[in-house]
């Protein structure tokens, strides 16, 4: 049985999608030249070498998206509370329909 291994599958998605990402970023940054000023910049460029291609310093930090993936796994879900009414009503549908189940098995079973 083969082992299923999402990280690497998504290692491979991104080394594929990663030109093409780059490349359309490129694209809308020639059209909006204004958005690749260093006082705009998304990140500090320490994700690729500022060699690596014309607009690196664009770029969020590997590290940074590492930390907001964390936050968002520890932060807790907050759960919406049903009223009295609404309990009371789901409990009287499943009373009816496990009086419907049992009925339907007695007819099965004569």
């Amino acid at each position: 049985m083969a082992k299923f291994d999402l990280k690497e599958y998504a290692r491979r998605g991104a080394t594929r999608e990663c030109p093409e990402l780059k490349a359309e970023l490129a694209e809308d940054l020639s059209c909006f030249p204004d958005l690749s000023a260093p006082a705009n910049a998304i990140g500090s460029g320490e994700a690729v070498k500022a060699g690596d291609w014309p607009h690196a310093r664009c770029l969020v930090p590997l590290a940074s998206l590492r930390r907001r993936e964390a936050d968002s796994v520890t932060t807790t879900r907050r759960r919406r509370r049903m009223s009295p009414a609404a309990r009371k009503a789901v409990s009287e549908r499943m009373r009816k329909y496990w009086a419907q189940r049992r009925k339907a098995k007695r007819r099965q079973q004569v």
